[in-house]
């Protein structure tokens, strides 16, 4: 169960479940705000300090864009319901297209985008990505962003990676920008269909288009709410190789490992990367 019943009758969230969930979904922003708050042994090769070790990458390529990226057009590839992906996108993006298989999940984000209540509140999110990224007004801050994203995203489409134009024809080579988050891997059954599906991704990008991806490393499985799903299991070699196969240069690779066995997984340690590439 991700809730318990407390002492006084309410209920509330398991934090090591709840910790546990967060990795499995890779959502590295959640995982890290609780690790920050309950003093959870760091990571092998993490500075010393979680606040630090996210803003480092705020500043490059994890949680934020890079300031190579140009243009104005961008693609959240595989969005889910979630908003983390765009939180901290530059405000020079002004047409922002997010991309889900889910149709319900699509409409979980037209109905924040909406004003109306959704079952999870961004607001926590919003202010630790503030604090992290040194704004000197969070309130402000987190005004501008979502006022932002409310007037960027200007679309939410369908998608299907399996397909060679994921998106249909009217979105070939639409896009400045790609960013996918722990989506090709979930998808892919091996390392022939994970180069596929990247050259599938390309067909979204203008020539000299950054791709930003984030991704999980050893993990052959993972589990939400005790539901067993498939992960390819790649290796920083098989993630660059595919790349390059799919005529994609890297500029820019991060990964980082978590001494925590993933269920049904061999390995001892789970990692993430974070990788941006330009379409050549």
């Amino acid at each position: 169960m991700l809730w318990e019943n407390s002492r006084d009758g309410t209920k509330r969230m398991d934090p090591q479940r709840w910790f546990q969930r967060a990795i499995a979904a890779g959502n590295l922003l959640y995982v890290l705000s609780y690790r920050q708050s309950q003093h959870i042994p760091r990571p092998l090769g993490q500075p010393k300090t979680i606040q630090q070790w996210v803003h480092d990458r705020i500043q490059s390529s994890d949680l934020s864009f890079s300031e190579r990226l140009t243009g104005h057009r961008l693609l959240d590839f595989g969005c889910g319901p979630a908003l983390c992906g765009m939180i901290t996108t530059p405000e020079r993006f002004t047409d922002i297209v997010m991309a889900d298989i889910a149709p319900s999940n699509l409409d979980t984000i037209k109905r924040w985008m909406d004003g109306e209540e959704i079952n999870f509140n961004w607001d926590q999110i919003l202010r630790l990505t503030a604090e992290l990224a040194g704004a000197k007004s969070v309130s402000e801050w987190t005004e501008r962003k979502i006022s932002h994203l409310k007037t960027s995203v200007k679309k939410l489409v369908t998608c299907d990676v399996t397909e060679k134009l994921p998106l249909g024809p009217d979105y070939a080579e639409a896009f400045d920008v790609v960013f996918t988050s722990f989506c090709i891997g979930c998808a892919a059954k091996s390392i022939a269909e994970y180069k596929q599906f990247l050259e599938n991704i390309s067909s979204l990008l203008k020539t000299g288009g950054h791709l930003l991806i984030r991704g999980a490393l050893n993990a052959s499985a993972y589990t939400v709410d005790n539901k067993m799903f498939h992960h390819l299991s790649l290796s920083t070699s098989d993630v660059k190789d595919a790349l390059c196969s799919a005529q994609f240069e890297v500029l820019e690779y991060k990964s980082e490992y978590f001494p925590i066995a993933m269920p049904h997984c061999e390995a001892t340690e789970y990692g993430v990367f974070v990788l941006l590439a330009r379409k050549i």
